[in-house]
This record gives structure tokens, sequence and C-alpha cells, in this order.
């Protein structure tokens, strides 16, 4: 399960990352609301735990602007102890639970299962469904890519190299965003490290042009050769 951690003090998001990284939730951690709402609608996300308190733009603004875009992620949010209106709003707006500060770690963890529950008894699937491309099938709830039913052995970054793109087939992905969101944790990584993991994928994924370099910005999949 992927989770997107939208909290602006550094001190408490880092420890949150680290500790939901330990839990096996494969985590991104942002520490404003623009790039929070950007990050929620690539569409990559299972959950959004989101502050209410985000500098640029508040955690109601990212929750009414990605409601009002259809977006329907679950979104726990985090509220300081006196934030009752917020809270009020916040549910109004469409939050699916909230968590007061200070709050202990094994409660928000609970929270997230919980959600991904209800997720499950809904659906019967994650809210990552099944993406096709040629031969291939890519399923970001069981992190696994199939060529014609057999498990193509693909590295975590590369996994999450690949979600991205293909969840923003139709336009160019660039490799700053990627730096941000697959290698955040990562702090020696750089651009060369993203072509190596994109060199690889080509390899896996053997489609002629699937996944086209845009020089000196990023990377391109055609939407037309993604089926959702």
């Amino acid at each position: 399960m992927r989770i997107l951690l939208a909290e602006d003090d550094l001190h408490l998001g880092e420890g949150l990352l680290e500790a939901l990284q330990k839990e096996g939730l494969i985590v991104n951690l942002v520490s404003d609301g623009e790039a929070a709402q950007t990050f929620i609608e690539s569409g990559l996300y299972d959950i959004v735990v989101l502050d209410i308190g985000m500098p640029i733009k508040t955690g109601l603004e990212v929750l009414r602007n990605i409601r009002n875009r259809g977006i329907k992620v679950p979104i726990i949010l985090l509220t300081a102890r006196d934030g009752l209106e917020d809270r009020i709003k916040g549910l109004d707006l469409g939050a699916d639970d909230y968590l007061t500060k200070p709050f202990e770690l094994k409660e928000l963890v609970a929270r997230i299962k919980a959600i991904s529950r209800r997720i499950d008894t809904r659906s019967g699937k994650s809210v990552n469904e099944e993406i096709r491309f040629g031969d291939y099938s890519f399923n970001p709830s069981s992190e696994t890519v199939t060529k014609d039913g057999v498990i193509i052995p693909v590295s975590k970054k590369e996994l999450a190299l690949l979600a991205i793109l293909v969840q923003n087939a139709g336009r160019v992905v660039p490799k700053t965003q990627l730096l941000e969101e697959v290698y955040s944790t990562d702090k020696e990584m750089d651009t060369n490290t993203i072509e190596v993991h994109m060199h690889n994928l080509r390899k896996k994924i053997n489609i002629p042009n699937f996944i086209q370099t845009i020089r000196g910005v990023g990377y391109f999949v055609q939407k037309d050769k993604v089926i959702k």
C-alpha cells in the first residue's frame, strides 16, 4: 500500500515516515500543500495523511480542491487538539477520518488499516486497478508486473517509477518530480540513478518507445499505449 504523508513539521514528518515504512508501507513525504495536491493528483496513492496546517495551501484547501475534481482517494486529516471547527469542516469537505495531535503511531496505523479494509470490502480490490500496456500488466496494489501471466522481476524503485509514469501517461514527468517522489529518503541519489533504473525498466518492459526520454526535462509515456 502506498501512502502520501503531508506534514510541514519535518521532525514529526520524518519520524512518521520511518515508522510507517517499518510497518511495511510505501510512504512519500511532502511538506507543503501545493506539493501535496500535485502528488495526490498523480493517482499514485491509496491513502493520504494530510496535516491541516500546511504552508502555501492549507490541508483544507487541498482537500476541497481534490474533491471538487472528483478525486476520491481516502484522506486522514491531522489536526490540532483545539481545532474542532477544522475537524468539522474537514469532514464536511469529504475527509474520511481525522487524528488530533499528539497521537500514538499505533493509532494512525490502525486508522490506515481500517480504511484499507473498507476499501477492500466496498470494491473488492484496491483503489489502484490493474494497468495494461502491450502484453504487460501492472498491479500497483500487489506491486507486480506480468507478461502473459508470468511475473517480471522488477525492483521497488523501478516499480515506483513505472507507477508514476503510467499514472501520468500523456504528459512529461520531470526528473525533479521523480527524485522527490521515489528517492525522497535517499539523500545521495541524483538523476544518474534515475537513468540507470529507466534503462533497466526498458530492458524488462520490451515495448519499443514505451518510455521516452525528453532530453533535459524528464520522461514520457504515450497515453494511447496505456489501458487503465
